[in-house]
C-alpha cells in the first residue's frame, strides 16, 4: 500500500501529461469502482463542484459516469491526481499500484496504438 504523507505535494504537484496520460491508459480498470465512493474525497477537497456531481450523477451508465469523472479531473488543477490517488489508496489500493507501477512497456504500447 502507498503511503502519502507531507512529500505529495512535491510528487504531485501539478497535473502534468504523464499524470493525464495514466488516467487514459488505465481508464478501463477504473470502471469496476463506484464513483460515489470517489466523490466525497473529491469534493471534500473542492476538486468536484455540485455541478460536476450534478452533471455525473445524470449520467444512466456507470462506466460512462467514471469516464467522464476521468475526462474532467485533469481540467480540475494541480490536486485532481493527488486526491484521487489518495482516494485510491482506500477504495482499490490494487488498481493504485497498477496505475502507478504498471508495465511500462504496455502502457506505451496502448498509448502509441490509442493516438
Amino acid at each position: 500500500m502507498y503511503s502519502f504523507g507531507s512529500n505529495c505535494n512535491i510528487i504531485f504537484n501539478k497535473m502534468d501529461d504523464h499524470m493525464k496520460e495514466l488516467l487514459f491508459i488505465h481508464r478501463n480498470k477504473f470502471a469496476s469502482l463506484d464513483i460515489e465512493r470517489l466523490i466525497p474525497p473529491l469534493r471534500e477537497n473542492n476538486i468536484l463542484t455540485q455541478d460536476d456531481i450534478d452533471n455525473l450523477r445524470r449520467q444512466a451508465n456507470p462506466v460512462q459516469r467514471m469516464h467522464n469523472l476521468l475526462d474532467i479531473l485533469p481540467s480540475k488543477g494541480s490536486q485532481a491526481f493527488q486526491t484521487l490517488c489518495l482516494a485510491l489508496e482506500n477504495i482499490s489500493p490494487h488498481l493504485l499500484t497498477i496505475m502507478l507501477n504498471g508495465n511500462l512497456t504496455e502502457a506505451s504500447i496502448l498509448s502509441v496504438k490509442a493516438r
